[in-house]
């Protein structure tokens, strides 16, 4: 009798663990990029097409998609409007990417300075994402 009431159980059990451990990808769709070079004092926007690497989110906790292995976010903001995303980088500066629920717009701010160029730079991506299909 235990045998018949431990398969149903192993079962379910099973089903809500598969369901616990999906993940959700988001697809990140490039519209317009600005960059403003402070030692030189200008701003140039330019018209994108194409894709960044994606996001995914597991349990609550998010990371950048690319190519050669997955990079973990931190959740700076997350509220009814805003999801803030941070990511680390390897050059002295950050990343921030802001995704506003709902209009399905992101903007992605990168701030980096060079002691090679003696130069900091802003770059700013917006586009739309959506759930990868």
């Amino acid at each position: 009798m235990k045998a018949n009431l431990l398969k149903p159980a192993l079962v379910a059990l099973f089903a809500l663990t598969s369901v616990a451990a999906h993940a959700f990808d988001y697809q990140l769709t490039m519209e317009q990029s600005c960059s403003f070079d402070l030692g030189r004092n200008t701003m140039v926007c330019k018209k994108e097409s194409g894709w960044l690497p994606g996001l995914r989110e597991s349990r609550g906790s998010w990371a950048a998609v690319f190519d050669n292995g997955p990079a973990a976010l931190e959740v700076i903001r997350d509220d009814e409007h805003v999801l803030v995303l941070k990511q680390n980088v390897y050059f002295s500066g950050f990343k921030m990417i802001s995704l506003m629920k709902k209009s399905h717009r992101f903007f992605i701010t990168e701030v980096a300075y060079s002691d090679h160029l003696k130069a900091d730079e802003t770059t700013t991506t917006i586009g739309s994402f959506g759930l990868k299909k």
